[in-house]
């Protein structure tokens, strides 16, 4: 856990609006534990929980609002629309897709990907984070520093 928040602070200090994070994974791997992570990096006040039940959740940050979402229990992409996924501005807040995976082909091509799976050990997990988009550099940058300054730095891994 006090890997994946170096990780949240390192990329909440460089998020704006416009920034979208796609997150993968097994179930209970730490997807949401990452979202609440980043947006207590970012300065909300508010709880932040699963939006499994009501699709999104928006919260207030120092950095602008952001968008929550968990596609997990959405089987079709016409549902899409229906839960208001189709009007998000993107550029005007932070996304961030549980699930993104689904819908890949619906979600912008700038998107930061992160999965997370559960590892050999209790506590363990793999993470994985990916951009194909010149706009993610500073992401990929707070990647770097994340490893500098985790426990991975001094383990030789």
């Amino acid at each position: 856990l006090s890997d994946m928040k170096l990780l949240a602070n390192h990329f909440a200090r460089r998020i704006t609006p416009g920034t979208v994070i796609g997150m993968d994974g097994s179930l209970g791997a730490g997807k949401t534990t990452f979202t609440r992570l980043l947006c207590e990096a970012m300065g909300t006040d508010e709880i932040v929980n699963s939006p499994t039940y009501t699709v999104c959740q928006e919260y207030e940050t120092t950095k602008g609002t952001v968008a929550h979402w968990d596609f997990y229990r959405l089987e079709e992409s016409d549902e899409l629309s229906t839960v208001g996924f189709e009007d998000s501005d993107f550029y005007q807040m932070i996304t961030i897709i549980e699930w993104a995976g689904m819908f890949r082909d619906y979600l912008p091509a700038s998107m930061i990907s992160i999965s997370i799976d559960r590892g050999e050990a209790e506590e363990s997990r793999t993470l994985r984070v990916e951009s194909s988009s010149y706009t993610t550099l500073p992401f990929r940058a707070a990647f770097g520093a994340f490893l500098q300054e985790s426990h991975f730095a001094n383990s030789g891994a």
